[in-house]
């Protein structure tokens, strides 16, 4: 915490300082009493006006019902007999009814035998018409009477009907009564919420705002110059609440500050002894430090012949990374001069396309291409590791596949993949029980007809693609089989795919390398299912130019990622 750099001051008027009523904790307790108990009124208010307009409702109703369920004989009776003053007598019964406006019986030919028409009165209030709709659903009953005599004996229907008794309620009548009932409990209502206010705050006077009233006066007698001596003020019920703790804590807060002012004293006679031991140690440093400066000026000497060693050691260390640099990219020639030419890469019918791109100078991926009696053949390879030792196991591997295509010629995909397995063992002097090396591939083998519309394929851990030209997708998964390596048995059971490849398919052969770069937001492996997405939104009408929309997505993918193997990609495109 920075220090204030000017000591503050008391205000030249808080002694004499009044708070006026207004402004006083009493006032705004007071307001917000009143607020919150007006709010919490008003809400239980409204909640039980709702309550009584649906009871009022529902008490209507059931009233109207027991009325109708009396006079129904009465009213049958009367429409029966066409009895103008029995029909009167019982018009007039119902003007017990609340708020009835109309009533109404007539027999059963339409004449009316009895009626009561709607009074003239004064206009409504601007109330009793806004809440009048209210009511409009239960205004209207009309009740059909039936001749009892004339139902069959033992049957449940009505007899034939003989008239019609019907009713009609005031809306306005109703609203006004449902407003009188609400005038009530509105002036029941603000008596209870002054009644409450009026009570909190005279509550919240005595037990808040006195207190802290006398614990303000007594903090104004505060001794500035030794306000460790201030006696606290007795607040009584106090003592195990805030307003206690507070009182004892300005009590410990102004004994700390005695004790800070006693402390500051100790503190100057301290620091003027200190100054006076400084000086002296001053100019003892001054000698020791001129002494050592000679030290640093033989030290200088000694640090210039080792950077002088060191700039030597340096220029033996960079003719040694020539010598490697030198050496890993006649590697990379050499491995480059295994690889088939690029004139010597072509179809029949068919576009071909490699993309080899290995992590470092030289890589473990190696790819073959030589077309056998007019069958070309296509072999993938990702060998153990990457960078030189990844590269000397290409060398055994272009090797064991010369011997077995020229010397045992085989052209059976999986009898190749067999023969490759047992080979790179022997070679590698792996397949003794004792052996050091624990090296191996996957491999995969293609062979296409002459006019390359049907394939044969098999592989051993690295799949096959086919895209025709719907963008419909068809994977031939290499069998979970490894080859050569010492801790691995043979592979059993080599699956043997025949394709069918027709115009506008795309074959497509990669390695591990391709779908294990890592991108995309969150960081995750590209996958075998992102990469065919791509694949496909990269399509372009020539194959080169296809693989280099497909090169720049998973580039865009990767981003700043660096690659984490070595990438091979064999595309092969049927012409239309």
């Amino acid at each position: 915490m920075k220090a204030p750099t000017e000591p503050l001051t008391p205000h030249p008027d808080l002694a004499n300082a009044q708070v006026t009523f207004w402004r006083g904790l009493t006032f705004k307790q007071a307001t917000i009493t009143l607020l919150v108990v007006s709010l919490l009124s008003l809400s239980t208010g409204a909640a039980q006006l709702y309550l009584q307009w649906r009871g009022m409702r529902a008490d209507l109703q059931a009233e109207i019902d027991r009325t109708l369920a009396l006079v129904r004989g009465s009213a049958a009776e009367a429409a029966f007999q066409m009895h103008p003053e029995l029909a009167r007598q019982l018009i007039n019964g119902l003007h017990a009814l609340p708020a009835l406006a109309a009533a109404e019986l007539r027999d059963n030919f339409g004449q009316v035998l009895a009626e009561i028409k709607p009074a003239s009165a004064s206009p409504p209030t601007v109330l009793v018409r806004a809440l009048a709709p209210s009511f409009a659903d239960i205004l209207h009953y009309r009740l059909v009477l039936h001749d009892p005599q004339s139902a069959p004996e033992a049957s449940t229907e009505p007899g034939e009907p003989i008239g019609t008794l019907s009713l009609e309620l005031s809306a306005n009548a109703l609203a006004a009564s449902f407003l009188v009932q609400a005038r009530n409990n509105l002036l029941v209502t603000t008596v209870q919420i002054l009644l409450v206010s009026a009570l909190v705050v005279a509550v919240f006077y005595w037990m808040i705002t006195r207190p802290i009233l006398r614990l303000s006066d007594a903090i104004t007698e505060v001794d500035p110059g030794a306000p460790g001596y201030w006696t606290p003020p007795r607040l009584r019920g106090h003592q195990r609440d805030e307003l206690g703790m507070l009182n004892l804590r300005m009590g410990a807060l102004l004994s700390a500050f005695q004790q800070g002012l006693n402390q500051r004293d100790v503190a100057e006679q301290d620091l003027r002894a200190l100054t006076q031991e400084l000086e002296a140690r001053v100019q003892e440093r001054t000698c020791a430090l001129h002494s050592a400066m000679q030290d640093l000026d033989q030290q200088k000497s000694a640090l210039e012949q080792a950077f002088g060693e060191l700039d030597s050691t340096h220029a033996r260390l960079a003719d040694a990374n020539d010598q490697l640099l030198a050496s890993i990219n006649y590697a990379r020639r050499i491995q480059n001069a295994i690889l088939p030419a690029s004139d010597r890469i072509r179809l029949h019918q068919a576009e071909i396309a490699v993309h080899w791109e290995p992590l470092q100078a030289v890589g473990g991926d190696w790819y073959w291409f030589e077309s056998l009696a007019n069958q070309p053949l296509i072999v993938l390879a990702d060998c153990t590791g990457h960078g030189v030792p990844g590269a000397l196991m290409t060398l055994v591997v272009a090797s064991a596949l010369e011997r077995i295509l020229h010397e045992q010629k085989l052209r059976d995909p999986v009898e190749i993949l067999y023969a490759l397995d047992d080979l790179v063992r022997k070679r590698m002097r792996q397949d003794a029980h004792d052996s050091v090396a624990d090296d191996g591939l996957e491999a995969a083998v293609l062979c296409l007809n002459p006019d390359c519309t049907q394939a044969r394929f098999a592989s051993a851990g690295i799949a096959l693609i086919q895209l025709d030209a719907d963008d419909r997708v068809k994977v031939y998964r290499g069998g979970h089989a490894h080859l050569g390596y010492a801790s691995l048995p043979p592979p059993r059971r080599i699956e043997l795919h025949r394709l069918e490849i027709a115009p506008g398919d795309l074959c497509l052969l990669l390695s591990d390398g391709v779908t294990d770069q890592m991108g995309g937001e969150p960081q995750r492996l590209l996958g075998r299912r992102r990469f065919i997405e791509r694949l496909k939104r990269s399509r372009k009408a020539k194959l080169h130019d296809w693989m280099l929309a497909l090169e720049q997505a998973l580039a865009a993918y990767r981003g700043e990622q660096a690659r984490r193997d070595d990438m091979t990609l064999i595309a092969i495109h049927k012409n239309d």
